[in-house]
């Protein structure tokens, strides 16, 4: 038989309006900003980027106590909370409004060396504040010991548990570093500040990022009905999703396993599950760790060559033309080349709407 191309794609639905959604595992939010002291608490700096802090007394080879403290806003109190402190060991002590912490090495999240402590009953509506004291050591580079030529590695925290994320400044930009380069799909990138905790939806227009996710790393399933009146003999199903953003999408319809997505052309055939009548469509979404670790201040917006320095304002690979004084350059209100304190994340779901299509053999 001669081969022929199929015929053209015929639209049949466009799956528009809300989703019925879940997550399926905690969600997240980064805490990467904290006021310091180096005099035992009787002084604080105002709230810096943590590794900012860390890049500032190293570079003044400073060695001696120091207390960290993370705010994060809450206006609905979660039921269920956890704090993540990579090595939290090093710490003399770590408190949450004024609750000591205990953190089970038997419970991580994501990675074994993220330990989790329960925080659920001390989160309160309003500021909170983490607290954790520590002695700092500064980094010597020419050491061949590790721990001296590492230093004390402060690093971001995360909030974990039933919760949304939401940001009182949410802005979407087309202007990325992703885009410029012109080589792969142009997709938008979200920038927010001000974040808070709030209490979680049920329905979703379908980019989870903007919905209370921003920080989010795991799997969020998506349900959603549609309708076909009459299937003609020989006619093939199919799901079409555009634009979308996900490392990998599970689809299911009416019960019945059907495809796993992970690259494009996304979509995948639904002719065994479908049926004339109501039909019931499940994707289950997951995502990377982009949003939850970043980088997430550059002024690039979304980057497809990313390097240690590309969370930093320092520059070094891949964009050499960064501030050594980054830090103090943002404390002063002078202008920055690469940093910024806007956090960028991109998409979760779907940019475009998906839709049903059908072929007909």
């Amino acid at each position: 038989m001669p081969y022929t191309l199929p015929e053209k794609k015929i639209p049949v639905a466009e799956l528009t309006g809300k989703w019925e959604g879940k997550r399926l595992n905690d969600n997240a939010i980064t805490l990467d900003f904290a006021s310091y002291s180096t005099d035992q608490g009787k002084t604080f700096s105002k709230p810096e980027p943590v590794i900012g802090i860390f890049s500032r007394l190293n570079r003044d080879a400073y060695n001696g106590d120091l207390i960290l403290s993370y705010p994060v806003n809450i206006d609905v109190v979660p039921q269920r909370a956890g704090i993540v402190v990579e090595q939290p060991e090093m710490y003399s002590s770590i408190t949450l409004n004024g609750n000591p912490l205990n953190f089970d090495h038997s419970r991580f999240y994501i990675d074994h060396s993220f330990p989790v402590a329960n925080a659920s009953g001390m989160l309160k509506k309003g500021k909170n504040i983490l607290s954790m004291e520590l002695q700092f050591r500064h980094t010597v580079d020419t050491s061949r010991v590790a721990s001296e030529r590492y230093g004390t590695e402060i690093e971001s925290i995360y909030l974990i548990g039933d919760f949304s994320v939401k940001a009182k400044k949410c802005t979407t930009t087309m202007d990325s570093q992703r885009n410029s380069d012109k080589e792969l799909q142009p997709k938008s990138v979200h920038g927010m500040s001000d974040f808070f905790i709030d209490d979680e939806q049920k329905e979703f227009s379908g980019d989870l990022a903007t919905e209370g996710y921003p920080f989010y790393a795991g799997a969020f399933e998506l349900k959603k009905s549609f309708r076909i009146d009459k299937i003609n003999p020989g006619e093939r199903f199919y799901l079409d999703l555009p634009n979308c953003e996900a490392i990998a999408m599970v689809v299911s319809l009416n019960g019945t396993l059907l495809d796993t997505l992970c690259w494009s052309p996304f979509s995948a055939e639904l002719t065994q599950a479908i049926h004339e009548g109501k039909n019931e469509l499940s994707l289950t979404l997951v995502n990377s760790l982009r949003n939850l670790m970043g980088p997430h201040h550059q002024k690039r917006a979304e980057m497809t060559r990313v390097g240690p320095y590309s969370f930093t304002g320092a520059g070094g690979f891949p964009d050499p033309k960064g501030d050594s004084n980054w830090y103090d350059l943002r404390l002063t209100g002078k202008p920055t080349r690469l940093w910024t304190d806007t956090y960028y994340s991109i998409p979760f779901g779907f940019i475009e709407t998906p839709e049903i299509t059908k072929m007909t053999e």
